[in-house]
């Protein structure tokens, strides 16, 4: 390794000979030790040797020495900092450099670290330390310490009201958002600080708020979630709980029951603005269903909502598409049976011909097929305003009742309308083995469809999140673990074959042991290989392995899934049941979402308002109730 001199090495960072003399006292420790000793004689000895380049210079961290003494915290410590603010005050405004704490400054490491005196002497010394952002990597999303970048959002994250106040005061700008475009009011739902909200609302409606500006409590994040949104995602029903109850506005009371409209401005999809082709922002209602968040699903004015969607116009829309659908698969099923176009009377059940003519029987079967014809235009006309709606990762992407009606439509749609261009179509040419093989794929797409309808009663639908969750999680634990042992045990008894061994033989092997698995298995089959006796030892463990203990894992494993689930069966039905709502939602146009006879809602100085009836608990504690609207809730 070739060595540089002290010059050919300043030269190359770009340092003159102080700088770099200064960078190697900070790194070599001296200076940091006498820094964390508050050693006020020794650190004015480096300084008057080296001027106040070694106060600027950095450890491998990206603080310099001002950094440090905050971090710190002491009271020598923070005497020293004020002395060298008092004899180089340009040096406050330094922030952090490298990737990890990049951009912190001394405020923000006085507000985290709760000292408001430190805070207050910088900010009077600095005023533009209000403004800086700490976009380091350690106060990522995500972290333990994303506190929003702004010192202002770091105070509200910590839960510090005199810092806040203080901040506030000094001219900190309360709209001002980070990089992810979450303002200090976003924080405040972050970390689930009620008390900050209030007062960053209450500061809003005094001194910035106004009716020509959008409120700060709706404007969204660049994931395009107000504070109410936000809540949602978190799964929060401390904050979202709140913040619902701050917007509501109470209609009338009249003894123990009170009338209380909610906003549906925030909550639900349908109301949200559109920015062309593109919506701006997420309803909560949204985020909650997309984050299976239980507990907000459970609230009962969410439920109220739902209810009346389901009631006003839901109900009537899936009954409908339940019977089409039933009336579909039968005639869906008889195109198995019956003759096609091309057949003569060797390929017709002697058992029809006797009810009638051959001719007849196509009659029937085209019939059948105008049907199935029918039904499958409009499904696909349904699915596909759904694609372009979602797009098509997240069409597929979504989980639970949604995922399985849009996976299972797809199916059957695309294998019918295969099927039928085979039949009707001259420019498609399909063989019975083929159009018998789309047909299974119609068929099982058709009735797994069925699951989806199912979901919607309240007998059948939270059997139907049980399976759900045993298949997705049980049986594909069990799946990735016999797959080991189905591998390994097929490739030893593959081995054991007589050559010339074949693929065929090899893919024979990995049937037997998947029958075997359910307990079809025939001594026989094996006589043939070289090494009968090992082949039997092969199977005798194989069988040990995954019928007596990991099938028995697996049915305790379901035991216990379903143990976990009974008690949060209702609150997961009613998440399947919301998720349904909201594919029959997104399936109707946006005239025939706010058609008249449509509407769940009431307006209210031509807003939209969930109207719900509530105990009034006052009444019994023989209290006056404070309307929760306020003037900065219009």
């Amino acid at each position: 390794m070739i060595e540089m001199s002290p010059p050919v090495l300043s030269r190359r960072l770009g340092l003159n000979t102080v700088e770099l003399q200064s960078q190697q006292i900070m790194n070599s420790g001296s200076f940091g030790a006498s820094l964390k000793d508050a050693d006020w004689r020794q650190i004015k000895r480096y300084i008057d040797r080296h001027g106040e380049v070694v106060l600027s210079s950095r450890d491998a961290a990206g603080a310099n020495a001002l950094h440090k003494l905050a971090l710190f915290s002491g009271p020598s410590h923070i005497d020293i900092l004020r002395k060298i603010c008092d004899r180089y005050p340009h040096l406050i405004s330094e922030q952090y450099g490298g990737d990890l704490y990049r951009g912190e400054n001394c405020l923000h490491i006085a507000i985290v670290n709760r000292h408001l005196t430190l805070a207050k002497n910088l900010v009077e010394r600095c005023p533009e330390l209000l403004s800086h952002r700490a976009t380091g990597t350690f106060f990522d999303p995500g972290t333990a310490c994303y506190f929003g970048e702004l010192p202002l959002s770091f105070a509200v994250s910590t839960n510090q009201i005199d810092m806040v106040h203080f901040l506030l005061k000094s001219g900190a700008d309360i709209t001002l958002q980070d990089r992810f475009g979450n303002t200090a009011l976003h924080m405040s739902v972050v970390h689930e600080r009620v008390e900050m909200y209030d007062l960053l609302v209450e500061t809003w409606a005094k001194v910035v708020g106004s009716e020509d500006e959008e409120p700060l409590w709706k404007r969204p994040n660049k994931k395009g979630q107000s504070c109410l949104a936000l809540a949602a995602f978190n799964g929060s029903s401390k904050m979202f709980t709140h913040i619902l109850d701050m917007s509501r506005i109470t209609s009338w009371d009249y003894g123990p029951v009170r009338c209380v409209l909610y906003p549906l401005e925030e909550i639900d999809e349908i109301f949200l603005e559109e920015e062309g082709d593109r919506m701006t922002s997420v309803g909560a209602l949204q985020c909650m269903i997309e984050k299976s968040c239980l507990d907000l699903i459970g609230l009962q004015r969410i439920k109220t909502l739902m209810r009346r969607k389901w009631d006003v116009f839901c109900r009537k829309i899936f009954v409908r598409r339940f019977y089409h659908h039933l009336m579909f698969l039968p005639c869906l099923c008889s195109l198995a049976i019956l003759p096609r176009d091309a057949d003569d009377e060797t390929l017709v059940d002697a058992a029809l011909l006797r009810i009638a003519s051959i001719d007849t029987l196509k009659f029937v079967a085209f019939t059948m097929e105008c049907v199935c014809m029918v039904h499958m235009t409009a499904k696909a006309r349904i699915e596909i305003r759904e694609l372009f709606r979602d797009g098509l990762v997240s069409h597929f992407a979504e989980s639970g009742a949604r995922v399985l009606e849009n996976v299972s439509a797809a199916v059957w749609v695309c294998a019918v309308a295969i099927i039928l261009a085979g039949r009707w179509s001259h420019s498609v040419s399909l063989t019975a083995e083929d159009e018998d093989a789309f047909l299974v794929f119609a068929i099982l797409g058709g009735f797994m469809n069925l699951l989806w309808f199912l979901f919607g009663s309240p007998s059948t639908g939270p059997f139907v999140c049980m399976l759900q969750e045993m298949l997705f999680l049980d049986v594909r634990a069990f799946g990735i673990i016999a797959g080991v042992f189905l591998s390994g045990f097929s490739v030893a008894l593959f081995i054991l074959e007589p050559r010339p061994r074949t693929i065929n033989t090899f893919v024979d092997n990995v049937f037997r042991f998947a029958f075997l698995t359910v307990g079809d298995v025939d001594v026989a089959d094996y006589e043939s290989i070289t090494r009968p006796r090992a082949a039997m030892i092969l199977i005798l463990v194989y069988a040990t392995i995954l019928l007596i203990v990991l099938l028995n894992i697996l049915i305790a494993k379901m035991g216990d899934t379903y143990s976990k689930i009974s008690e949060n069966a209702e609150r997961r039905w009613l998440l399947e049941r919301y998720r349904i709502i909201q594919s029959i939602e997104r399936s109707l146009s946006d005239t025939e979402r706010r058609a008249p006879e449509n509407r769940y809602w009431v307006t209210v100085d031509k807003k939209p308002y969930l109207q719900v009836e509530e105990p009034n608990d006052g009444y019994y504690l023989g209290t006056t109730v404070v309307s929760p609207d306020s003037p900065r809730f219009p």
